[in-house]
């Protein structure tokens, strides 16, 4: 972890405060909601980073301070998966538990992916079933080392030992692939995503979502 940027690791430490994923998860995770060929609402995805399941199992932060502190790291996180997507040169983040083989820590990432697939199982067929093979062998594989994940070492795949030893590569270029994709299906960009108050904000305060605006003059005039 100490190879990290500063943010990193601060984001690093509040999933750890608040017994969240994995810091590799959370990155698979984003990158997945990410390449999703549908938008999904912060609103929906939160209890995931938490690794809950519903809203009524969200951490409990100490303060509307800490809530929005988290916020603003993880929105800030999938932000800058957006940047480098944009410049060609994602670098997903694989780590793990100290004392695990870093061999697997791939693993982690696969994991939070596959979440992100979860919550829209069905909006993920326009992969599937593209005219372009690449698009499809992309999808397929991510798909296939996040059930490598899951299921450990069983799983039946005529190329499981090669997609295993090539994930570190596979991975970036395969999000990659998706991504470019999602970007061609849309008549514009990407909607800004907004973070969920998990707390109550007052109109003058920050907004949560990372804008710098106050509350009321961004995500409260909704």
């Amino acid at each position: 972890m100490s190879k990290l940027p500063l943010k990193l690791r601060r984001l690093d430490a509040k999933l750890r405060q608040y017994e969240g994923l994995l810091l590799s998860e959370l990155d698979g995770l984003l990158a997945g909601l990410i390449v999703c060929p549908e938008f999904i609402m912060p609103s929906e995805w939160w209890p995931c980073v938490w690794d809950r399941e519903d809203d009524e199992d969200d951490p409990v932060f100490e303060n509307p301070k800490a809530l929005q502190e988290t916020l603003r790291l993880v929105m800030e996180h999938y932000n800058q998966i957006i940047t480098d997507l944009n410049a060609e040169y994602h670098i997903p983040i694989f780590d793990g538990i100290e004392g695990d083989d870093e061999a697997t820590f791939w693993q982690n990432w696969a994991s939070g992916f596959l979440d992100a697939v979860a919550l829209r199982p069905a909006a993920w067929d326009v992969y599937m079933r593209h005219e372009d093979e690449v698009v499809v062998n992309a999808f397929s594989m991510l798909v296939t080392l996040g059930n490598i994940s899951e299921s450990g070492e069983d799983i039946d795949h005529p190329n499981y030992e090669l997609l295993k030893n090539e994930a570190l590569d596979l991975i970036p270029s395969c999000v990659l692939v998706l991504y470019q994709e999602r970007l061609r299906s849309q008549q514009s960009p990407f909607a800004e995503p907004k973070a969920k108050p998990g707390l109550k904000t007052e109109r003058n305060e920050p907004c949560p979502c990372g804008s710098g605006k106050k509350y009321k003059k961004c995500c409260g005039l909704n």
